[in-house]
């Protein structure tokens, strides 16, 4: 029986997969977190307007047009950021199924890995077992 574990490489392999995939899920966090303060900050500017809106004077009542019109593109533009966030939600939960699949996958090789330390233990055990009733048998015999 050999010390090496025969499956060693498939395990560096499949660790390295497990490492790819969490940095991929941390980095699509990171991204979500980035479209969530987008959104914050579309919400804030839409709240502002609408604050400006009711604020207008009789003489600035010639620029509610416009101001509805930006007020518009900026609804719109919040809910693009809430569409993306919720793809980004979707994309987040396949990835966190995909780094659980590789994390199981890992800790089956390393199990097999123990399981290979442990066996091969004993396989030493029972050769130190054997060369010691050799030499009790030898020294018996004398």
């Amino acid at each position: 029986m050999k010390s090496a574990f025969p499956l060693q490489k498939v395990l560096e392999h499949r660790k390295r997969i497990y490492e790819i995939k969490l940095q991929e899920l941390e980095r699509l966090r990171s991204e979500l977190s980035n479209l969530e303060n987008e959104r914050k900050l579309l919400v804030a500017e839409y709240e502002r307007l609408n604050q400006e809106i009711m604020s207008l004077d009789n003489e600035m009542i010639l620029m509610k047009p416009l101001y509805d019109k930006y007020k518009d593109r900026v609804k719109k533009a919040i809910e693009n950021v809430e569409d993306r966030i919720a793809k980004k939600r979707i994309e987040i939960e396949g990835k966190k199924k995909e780094v659980v699949d590789a994390l199981n996958d890992k800790k089956i090789m390393e199990k097999l890995k123990e399981k290979h330390i442990i066996d091969y233990r004993e396989f030493l055990k029972k050769e130190e077992l054997k060369l010691i009733d050799e030499l009790v048998i030898t020294r018996f015999n004398r």
